[in-house]
This record gives C-alpha cells, sequence and structure tokens, in this order.
C-alpha cells in the first residue's frame, strides 16, 4: 500500500521523468550499489534491523535490503516510482511499506531506523533544506543507526543539476553532537547509462535529540 503525504514543489519533474521512463537513460541501475553491499557484507546492520531506503525511486535498493532479510520502508515523492516499485517487488513476493512522502518531513515515528540508504537523494536537496533533511534522518534514527550518503562531488554539480556533497557540507548539516562522521571518500556513482564523481560517507548517530 502507497501512503500518500504533501507533494515537494519538483514532484511534478520527477513524476514525468518515471510516468516517460526517461529515468531509465539517466540514473537507474539494475543491481545493488556495490557501496551499499560491501555495508551490508559488513554485518553492521543488526539482522532483521529496519531500513529505510530515503528517496527509493523504482526499488532496486529497498529490494535488495529486503532479500537480505530486513524489515524495509522506501520513501519517494513520485507516485509512479513507487508503483513501479510496488511491481517489482510483488514479483519477488516481497513485502515492502511504501510511502509517497517528502523526506525532510516524514510524518514517521522517532528513532524507528537501523539504517538509512541515500543513494543520491540528499545530492537533490536544496541548500535551504538540507538541514531539515539532516534533522529528519537524526530524529528517524535510532541511536547507533547508520546512515549512508552518496552523492556528487563534481565541481560542476550544480550545472548537472546536483548540490554537492562533501566534507564541509556534511560538517555543517550534521551535528557533531548527534552524529560520529566516517571518512568522506570518492567514489565512482554508477548507473546503467553511466558514471558519475561522487562522495561517500557513513554517519553513525550516537544519541537522541
Amino acid at each position: 500500500m502507497i501512503i500518500s503525504n504533501i507533494y515537494n514543489t519538483n514532484q511534478a519533474w520527477w513524476e514525468k521523468a518515471y510516468q516517460t521512463a526517461q529515468y531509465l537513460n539517466l540514473w537507474d541501475f539494475k543491481h545493488p550499489s556495490p557501496e551499499l553491499v560491501s555495508l551490508i557484507a559488513t554485518g553492521l546492520i543488526p539482522e532483521k534491523g529496519n531500513c529505510l531506503d530515503a528517496g527509493c525511486g523504482s526499488g532496486n535498493e529497498a529490494i535488495f535490503l529486503t532479500q537480505c532479510g530486513y524489515n524495509v520502508t522506501g520513501i519517494d515523492f513520485s507516485e509512479k516510482a513507487l508503483e513501479i516499485a510496488d511491481k517489482k517487488a510483488k514479483i519477488e513476493n516481497l513485502k515492502i511499506k511504501w510511502f509517497l512522502k517528502d523526506i525532510t518531513d516524514t510524518g514517521l515515528k522517532s528513532e524507528t531506523f537501523d539504517f538509512i540508504n541515500d543513494r543520491g537523494c540528499f545530492h537533490h536537496i536544496n541548500e535551504n533544506e538540507r538541514q531539515q533533511y539532516a534533522d529528519e534522518m537524526c530524529r528517524l534514527l535510532k541511536p547507533g543507526g547508520r546512515l549512508l550518503i552518496r552523492g556528487s562531488r563534481d565541481e560542476k554539480s550544480a550545472e548537472k543539476g546536483f548540490v554537492i556533497v562533501n566534507q564541509e557540507c556534511i560538517d555543517r548539516f550534521f551535528n557533531k553532537i548527534f552524529f560520529k562522521r566516517g571518512h568522506v571518500l570518492p567514489i565512482p556513482y554508477i548507473s546503467d547509462t553511466g558514471l558519475l564523481d561522487a562522495n561517500i560517507v557513513i554517519l553513525t548517530k550516537t544519541q537522541t535529540n
């Protein structure tokens, strides 16, 4: 079941991309990202833990996490994306909760998740909304929970429609009182149609906000 909330102002563009299948030629991918697979392989996420896929799109990584035995919730503000994701999950006979909501104000219960997966969501959050995003991630994570972020590090990110993800912005928006930051490292952000120069970081919530 898909539960609706207020749309983000950019929702129409994303909705059209999924309605027309344009997303397949821009950012879609058939396999879970290697960095997510590697993190799950470490065993750092508790077995049968609660996971949130932030900006889940067509659902590929949410499906992977469910196949690994986690209880998964996917959030996106494109209704069509969630319809595509839900269809994929049903084909695999998987149960995933899908929510049509703004990631900066999800309305979900506080301290619910052991892990939040962000593959390219934060790098679409405007500067004036990034603090709301960080505060919401902090609210949703359990103490000890982890947030995995990957996003563009290209100096021309703005020209490509992204808001840069680097150490400076991570330290600015994710309060050190509540988060322990891992290293911010360069990675190739892989889609079926090409690569993007990106950064990766893992943040661990240290205490209740």
